[in-house]
């Protein structure tokens, strides 16, 4: 995503960046290639970073639970096979009572 700098008016993509830790708290900024201002995005802490873990953890486990449309796409397949299944076995258990 390309961004113009407020000051030198240039075009760029930021690239966030995280400063070291003053009182606990991280500074989340980019900075302008071309004139070096720095823009400031907001302040995070280790505990919040550590939450952001897990919601990416979270994120990325949900992207492979199939959506609801795919499941039950899947599951009325499942189904079809089923009652396939069960019709098959009737024919079967009746042609077996007929020769036995």
């Amino acid at each position: 995503m390309k961004t113009r700098c407020d000051k030198c008016n240039e075009m760029f993509n930021p690239e966030v960046q995280k400063s070291d830790p003053k009182a606990g708290v991280y500074e989340i900024y980019f900075v302008c290639p071309h004139c070096d201002s720095r823009y400031h995005c907001y302040n995070e802490n280790d505990q919040s970073l550590s939450i952001q873990d897990s919601i990416n953890t979270v994120k990325l486990e949900l992207t492979k639970v199939p959506k609801i449309k795919d499941f039950v796409k899947k599951f009325n397949k499942r189904q079809e096979l089923i009652t396939k299944l069960k019709n098959l076995t009737d024919d079967k258990r009746k042609i077996l009572e007929k020769i036995n």
